[in-house]
């Protein structure tokens, strides 16, 4: 089991005239194994004050936290923090937003909220995102909670784009088959590129364009592993084939919110007898943060 470790939670106030409100709001997470509610209250600050502002929280250490978000009230280690409860990510159902009850009507300051965005992270690094983005209304008058939509997790989409193959050195073999993979964080090999049945000679260029994406959970700034593998294999007459070229190369490739773009070129040596060749695979790695 890994526990939650931090909450981010981003909320905006409604535009109506009476969207403000100085009541507190909670947070409440639960599910199969159990869950609890977090205050969302600030000290010497009115969270929602003003209609159409954008108020920024973090509970524990925070989800793909940024610079502009709050620590609430006792959440440093403290009794307001999901550390000391060990919640399960994985079992949670249920994430909603509740405003305080007043003891009458007319003590009751009412609440309008635009959006809510909900990012939940444990100890292993995964991410799940709770969001609602139409118009809450808290109060006597209208219900204190809002229950939140399970959304697409924070991420980074990696596409590798092959543009080029090129072939120099000696004339390898007659039927010559190459393959062009990617294995991105440690989920497997996948194929960009491949070409069976295929003859080389020295100076043969291809311009492929071909590509292969990949999306994995995480916060903008991280930094993934990407292995590209170039493996090269020759058939005879006999339908039988021999590795006769196989190289890896291990890329660090950091998220950003714009894309990073790392070129690469990749060589493949390949052998036979006293005869060598060389394949040059070239493209770029493109890199883009989905918050």
């Amino acid at each position: 089991m890994s526990s939650i470790s931090g909450i981010s939670v981003k909320i905006q106030v409604g535009s109506i005239s009476w969207a403000e409100s100085d009541d507190r709001l909670y947070l409440g997470v639960f599910g199969k194994k159990g869950g609890r509610e977090f205050s969302l209250d600030v000290t010497n600050y009115n969270e929602f004050d003003t209609v159409n502002k954008l108020v920024k929280f973090k509970i524990g250490d925070g989800c793909c936290s940024d610079v502009n978000e709050l620590l609430v009230n006792f959440s440093n280690g403290q009794c307001n923090t999901p550390i000391t409860d060990q919640i399960d990510l994985n079992s949670i159902e249920f994430v909603y937003l509740r405003k305080e009850a007043k003891e009458t009507e007319s003590q009751d300051n009412c609440l309008q909220l635009k959006t809510a965005d909900v990012k939940i992270c444990d100890t292993s690094g995964n991410i799940r995102r709770f969001k609602k983005e139409t118009l809450m209304y808290f109060g006597h008058e209208c219900g204190l909670q809002h229950f939140l939509i399970e959304g697409p997790r924070p991420g980074c989409n990696i596409t590798v784009l092959l543009h080029l193959v090129g072939y120099s050195g000696d004339n390898i073999g007659n039927d010559i088959e190459y393959k062009f993979e990617a294995n991105f964080n440690n989920t497997g090999f996948q194929t960009v590129y491949s070409i069976s049945e295929h003859n080389f000679s020295n100076g043969h260029f291809e311009f492929p364009v071909a590509s292969k994406s990949f999306f994995i959970p995480g916060c903008c700034g991280k930094e993934f592993d990407l292995l590209l593998r170039g493996y090269v294999k020759e058939h005879d007459v006999w339908f039988l084939s021999d590795d006769i070229g196989d190289e890896t190369e291990d890329y660090k490739v950091t998220c950003k919110k714009e894309n990073n773009i790392v070129p690469f070129t990749f060589d493949v040596n390949v052998y036979e007898g006293n005869d060598k060749a060389v394949f040059t695979f070239m493209g770029f790695i493109i890199a883009t943060c989905i918050s």
